[in-house]
């Protein structure tokens, strides 16, 4: 999203559209509120949902939801919650990748037993 603000307000500044600039930088000022809400609100309903299916261990889903909350924490102002969001995300990234892979392969491994089985 900031690229693209600062693209827009390249382009308008070049035609002279000082309104244009103007509202660009807001946008790209007060952009990160919403896109730091909607990715909290995402990471709260994931938490939940994988709490609620049982598809991913019930501490990684309640780590999920958390980080959501210091994230909506954080777009309120609230210290130290966006900052916590902000380091935390890159480490959560990666947890998320190695149990969904590790969950991937156990399905997998079922799969072809069961195929086996049959066959």
């Amino acid at each position: 999203m900031t690229a693209w603000a600062n693209q827009s307000m390249l382009v308008a500044a070049e035609s002279a559209d000082q309104a244009g600039v103007g509202a660009l930088a807001y946008l790209q000022v007060h952009g990160w509120f919403v896109t730091l809400t909607g990715l909290s609100t995402a990471l709260i309903a994931m938490g939940l949902g994988a709490r609620r299916t049982g598809l991913l261990p019930s501490w990684f889903a309640y780590t999920t939801a958390a980080l959501g909350i210091l994230g909506l924490l954080g777009a309120l102002h609230i210290p130290p919650g966006g900052f916590l969001c902000y380091v935390l995300l890159p480490p959560w990234l990666v947890a998320a990748a190695v149990l969904l892979a590790r969950s991937s392969r156990a399905v997998a491994g079922q799969a072809g037993a069961s195929t086996a089985a049959r066959g």
